[in-house]
């Protein structure tokens, strides 16, 4: 925790003298709905103008935070103007593209896969909402797949396996957890190797693995 607060406040107080790790940017907008502040408009360009290639990893995650993001004007309207005053065009064109994407109907059309469930968290990280959480849940207890969608072990383990670690880091996912109060949610929140094991056991099953 001392780490994460260290590299929130370098990022925060000092974001224009010196180049923003990829690691460090991860870290400061998974506790941005935790310390939201204005300051993510220079922190967004000072790393952006810095990034020559993004992972299409890296690239969908933070097509979902900021989607998710823009969702308040005042923040698209001030971090669209900055880009377009300061940024070389691959990253306007990049921008653009968030700036015209509805998040939640792409979770809507997506298939589910262990990507998307990082997308959903990044998401999640921009304002806090439960909405996200739902949706990772059901992927985990099968509720919400698709009648199409076969063989999704792989996304629902990696699923349960970032709520239960992101449940030891957060509280508000913790106390999500604690709300639901149900066997599976109960086992995440022990996050021990053996109870994770019966989660994929669960689900190994239910997949008819």
């Amino acid at each position: 925790m001392k780490k994460i607060l260290l590299i929130i406040t370098l990022l925060l107080t000092a974001s224009n003298l010196f180049s923003i790790s990829s690691e460090d940017f991860t870290i400061y907008i998974m506790h941005f709905f935790q310390n939201r502040t204005n300051e993510i408009v220079d922190i967004t360009i000072d790393y952006f103008q810095d990034v020559d290639e993004l992972s299409p990893e890296l690239t969908n995650i933070y097509l979902a935070f900021y989607s998710t993001l823009f969702e308040d004007d005042n923040i698209k309207k001030d971090i669209m103007a900055v880009i377009d005053e300061k940024a070389n065009e691959k990253v306007k064109g990049y921008f653009n593209t968030i700036s015209r994407t509805n998040i939640d109907d792409y979770y809507v059309k997506e298939n589910y896969s262990p990507e998307l469930n990082d997308m959903i968290w990044a998401s999640y990280f921009a304002y806090g909402d439960v909405k996200y959480l739902k949706i990772l849940y059901k992927i985990i207890d099968g509720s919400s797949l698709k009648d199409f969608e076969k063989n999704l072990f792989y996304t629902r383990v990696s699923a349960a396996w970032s709520m239960g670690n992101n449940s030891q880091q957060f509280n508000e996912v913790q106390e999500y957890l604690e709300m639901k109060n149900t066997e599976i949610a109960k086992l995440l929140l022990s996050n021990t190797q053996e109870d994770f094991d019966l989660i994929v056991e669960k689900i190994k099953d239910e997949e008819k693995l």
